[in-house]
């Protein structure tokens, strides 16, 4: 099964406070993932989410190398929504890092249906050690969290595949 690839793009705030703590010899902390509406093409001044609808905790976390980090987190509840931007929040409130497409939302959250996201940052341009990940009060075993995940991974392909072909098949002329 495919996975949808997200690069996430670090704010110049992300960044600043990422080597402001190394430097303090502490580490930036991602607390929380945000999941939103806006559609859009982040740049590094991004400051926030256009439209945000909710801000979960991270369920669980891990390092995977120097680099990668790989967190999950569960949308649950009565939200219901096209998740099309999804922001990476550190403790003090500040936005680390922003993923958005204009055209392709990632994932659709149903009312009362829980969406189990999975996400790995690369951290290629910080020092492996300025960051880390607060896990919340959930408690997801990382197997079931790997299967979940690439079957919802996997449902976006397939989601994608539609649109882009619903899109195409839109722009034949309709004949008279």
């Amino acid at each position: 099964m495919s996975e949808a690839m997200l690069i996430p793009t670090i704010t110049d705030a992300g960044l600043r406070a990422a080597l402001a703590a190394a430097e303090g010899g502490i580490v930036a902390r991602i607390h929380e993932i945000g999941l939103g509406t806006g559609a859009w093409s982040p740049t590094r001044t991004a400051v926030d989410l256009q439209a945000e609808v909710v801000r979960l905790p991270i369920a669980s976390a891990e390092r995977q190398g120097d680099t990668r980090l790989h967190m999950t987190a569960l949308a649950d509840g009565a939200h219901h929504f096209w998740v099309r931007e999804v922001g990476f929040w550190l403790e003090d409130g500040t936005l680390f890092a922003v993923w958005s497409d204009p055209a392709t939302p990632l994932a659709h959250k149903s009312t009362g249906v829980s969406l189990l996201l999975a996400f790995d940052l690369i951290l290629d341009a910080l020092p492996a050690e300025s960051i880390e990940v607060i896990a919340g009060p959930l408690d997801l075993s990382f197997t079931v969290a790997e299967q979940l995940a690439a079957t919802v991974a996997g449902f976006a392909v397939i989601h994608r595949r539609q649109v882009q072909a619903w899109r195409a098949q839109s722009r034949i002329p309709l004949a008279a």
